[in-house]
């Protein structure tokens, strides 16, 4: 689904801003702390907030944004190329320069030195520091949506009706669930669960879990459904930097969107990964079918 708003008018409702950010995590940091959302509203408008703050801000154009493991920068897509923006600075460099050949989703290593983009039907690996593409893999259908685990062993993608997981060196392919839509894979900071939204029970959306070892023989927990079995669209997934709660963008609306668009407004919600409670994290997001891509970065400290 893409979003029809035009940038101009989103940066017209929103202004566009640079995100500040403090230095890196040190390696000695007890434990990580949740930071900013990440989300898109209008065509190309990167907009980043806060849990619980009542507004958002204008980042920068592009699409698909995803923080790197520190939070110090983020990668996405224009015009179809992988750029970097430092968040500290602002400055941006342009990554590859394939004239729009990388496909429309990626997702950083753990080590932050590559990142990975579904173009059709392959997986390609970037090298960050130099924008050296070579192909990891090559499916028998579309692929998208891939999560790199943060200890970089796997590489979870969806290509449509199933989540599939490859090892980092293209090997090893595995199918995690299938039946119905399989959408949004994203790990837990421990690479140990892999959570998604899938269609497979009642035929709508639902954000599910399951292990690093599951196969298609495995049955998801239901953690959205299990929270909020009243149902909602789901159409992004983000664990939180702590692992302790997991992120979805959502409609308003206990519905599915429809042709008439009649409850145009999102929210990024909150779910405890056992599905005991959910909340909101942010105020209605406006913007005509609502935002794209979700990512949440750990939180930066001086």
């Amino acid at each position: 689904m893409r979003i029809k708003a035009s940038l101009a008018a989103a940066a017209v409702a929103i202004g566009f801003v640079t995100a500040s950010t403090g230095s890196a995590v040190g390696a000695t940091t007890p434990a990580p702390k949740n930071g900013d959302l990440v989300f898109l509203v209008g065509f190309g408008g990167i907009t980043t907030q806060a849990p619980g703050e009542g507004s958002y801000h204008g980042v920068t154009e592009g699409d698909e944004p995803k923080y790197s493991p520190n939070g110090k920068q983020l990668a996405f897509l224009r015009s179809g190329d992988v750029w970097v923006r430092t968040l500290s600075t602002g400055a941006e460099r342009q990554v590859t320069h394939t004239g729009g050949t990388v496909g429309a989703y990626l997702a950083w290593s753990g080590d932050a030195k590559s990142i990975v983009t579904s173009d059709g039907n392959q997986l390609e690996k970037v090298k960050v520091s130099t924008g050296a593409v070579t192909t990891l893999y090559t499916a028998s259908t579309a692929v998208q949506q891939p999560a790199w685990s943060p200890d970089g062993t796997l590489i979870a993608f969806s290509t449509g009706t199933a989540i599939k997981t490859i090892t980092s060196s293209g090997t090893g392919l595995r199918t995690v669930s299938s039946g119905g839509s399989n959408t949004f894979p994203d790990w837990r900071p421990d690479s140990k669960v892999l959570a998604f939204i899938t269609t497979r029970f009642t035929g709508k959306s639902e954000m599910v879990t399951v292990p690093r070892t599951a196969t298609s023989a495995t049955t998801p927990f239901r953690v959205s459904w299990k929270a909020y079995p009243q149902g909602l669209h789901h159409i992004g997934v983000a664990w939180s930097p702590d692992g302790k709660k997991i992120a979805v963008l959502q409609f308003n609306a206990n519905h599915e969107p429809n042709d008439q668009d009649t409850d145009e407004r999102f929210k990024v919600r909150a779910y405890l990964p056992d599905g005991t409670h959910s909340y909101s994290l942010t105020g209605p997001i406006v913007g005509d079918d609502g935002p794209e891509g979700l990512d949440w970065a750990p939180k930066l400290t001086s």
